[in-house]
């Protein structure tokens, strides 16, 4: 059977639930891969800093409210030429990185990730990826 084109219409909306906006009180950050590959590596992108800055500015507001965060890292086999292991280009971003009780998960095989934030338990499964928490 052929895939059918989208709607369009939220999950929220087809529940007949009222649009939301997302509060550190009532949801939980998730920052993906904001690391310094992106920034200087051989998958740098353009005017990355506007994007550090925006990412950065979402995070303080988050930890000034006392919002749960979860740091998603790209994590690669040894030898590989992005991400690479051991080295600047596989840390996340200085002015994000993770503090004292925030959940950092490193992405590489795919696999079910199960976490417990906030007192609210939650799995994932990635793509082609997988996640194991490391703090």
């Amino acid at each position: 059977m052929p895939p059918t084109p989208q709607s369009g219409a939220s999950f929220r909306s087809i529940l007949n639930l009222p649009p939301s906006t997302p509060t550190p009180t009532t949801s939980i950050l998730i920052i993906i891969d904001a690391q310094n590959e992106y920034d200087h590596g051989l998958l740098a992108i353009h005017e990355v800093d506007k994007s550090r800055k925006v990412i950065a500015q979402l995070l303080e507001k988050w930890r000034g409210a006392g919002g749960d965060v979860v740091h998603v890292l790209h994590e690669v086999p040894e030898g590989a030429p992005v991400f690479t292991k051991g080295t600047e280009l596989a840390e996340e971003f200085e002015e994000v990185r993770a503090r004292e009780g925030e959940e950092v998960c490193l992405f590489s095989t795919s696999v079910l990730v199960s976490c417990v934030l906030g007192g609210f338990y939650f799995c994932c499964y990635f793509g082609l990826g997988g996640w194991s928490t490391i703090s």
